[in-house]
């Protein structure tokens, strides 16, 4: 259950609150279970919250490397699989299955990804690969 940031701090002061009857000891060994919890969260690219993703709206670009493919990079970036799709035809790439190591790809922002996944319409699919490679088609 995700929980959010001024969830959080209700929560967290909710508890230093009941803490601190127990004494100083126990308020900086919490402030320091917090710390290290959030650091190794930051680190795990397996955590669904601290991974690449790419939540601001600028669009990063990507160096391949040995053994990366869209859906790999799908999951790197998004947390999910489901967009590798997306990433293909952002790059236009010919074959979806063969990216070369050292080719740079365009890694789209989240809210593009999710717009091109929506639409039906090729003009509204050029306006989005226009914007996210910073290309005139």
């Amino acid at each position: 259950m995700a929980l959010s940031l001024p969830e959080l701090k209700e929560k967290v002061n909710k508890v230093i609150n009941q803490l601190n009857s127990g004494g100083r000891v126990m308020k900086k060994l919490l402030i320091l279970f917090i710390l290290v919890s959030v650091v190794v969260g930051m680190y795990s690219e397996d955590n669904y919250l601290w991974c690449k993703k790419i939540i601001f709206n600028e669009p990063t670009k990507h160096v391949i490397q040995k053994g990366d493919f869209f859906s790999k990079l799908s999951k790197q970036y998004y947390g999910t699989t489901k967009y590798w799709r997306e990433l293909a035809l952002i790059n236009r790439a010919p074959n979806k299955d063969l990216v070369f190591p050292g080719e740079e790809v365009v890694i789209p922002n989240l809210d593009a990804v999710k717009k091109l996944r929506k639409t039906r319409m090729l003009t509204v699919v050029n306006d989005i690969v226009k914007d996210q490679n910073g290309l005139d088609c």
